[in-house]
């Protein structure tokens, strides 16, 4: 009789242990998550802080100088037809998976992301830059040679710049 209630008394003192570590494994790691967000809400506002990538600011513009990556069959777009006469390009790719535009002033080059065969458009990416060319309109202009008009979208995070364009491809 005795062996029986020792037991059970052994048995409520174990649950109630149990359920104490429980109880503190629970409290400790909310502690931590709070911690850790605090710790991320802090760095968010510190002024040292790395900047997210929604927060990127950039323009886009023409450049005059096409890459020497570019060697031979390439397309090559413009604003309007204006700056096509005067050689101010806003796009060019050399034909297969490489692509330059101009972003704050300096050429920086894409690769080939995504392209379907028959397709008329085309996904690039560089660094924070994701670049989408959208061919609209596409007419026979001459010996391997196409004239073309569409839509550039060059992004960054939730930052978008969209330009229609004219141009050409061809070798």
């Amino acid at each position: 009789m005795y062996m029986f209630q020792f037991l059970n008394k052994f048995n409520q003192e174990m649950k109630n242990i149990i359920l104490c570590s429980i109880m503190l494994l629970v409290l400790s790691c909310s502690n931590n998550n709070s911690n850790s967000s605090n710790q991320d809400n802090q760095s968010k506002s510190s002024p040292i802080a790395v900047p997210l990538k929604d927060s990127i600011d950039f323009s886009l513009q023409t450049f005059e100088t096409i890459p020497n990556e570019i060697d031979g069959c390439a397309c090559l777009f413009y604003l309007s037809k204006k700056d096509e006469a005067n050689k101010k390009y806003l796009f060019a790719n050399d034909f297969a998976s490489v692509a330059f535009v101009s972003i704050n002033g300096k050429i920086k080059k894409f690769n080939l992301k995504q392209h379907k065969e028959g397709s008329d458009m085309y996904l690039y990416h560089s660094d924070n830059f994701d670049l989408k060319i959208e061919i609209s309109k596409r007419a026979n202009g001459g010996d391997e040679t196409s004239s073309v008009e569409g839509v550039l979208t060059l992004s960054s995070g939730t930052k978008v710049i969209k330009k229609n364009f004219v141009g050409s491809c061809g070798c």
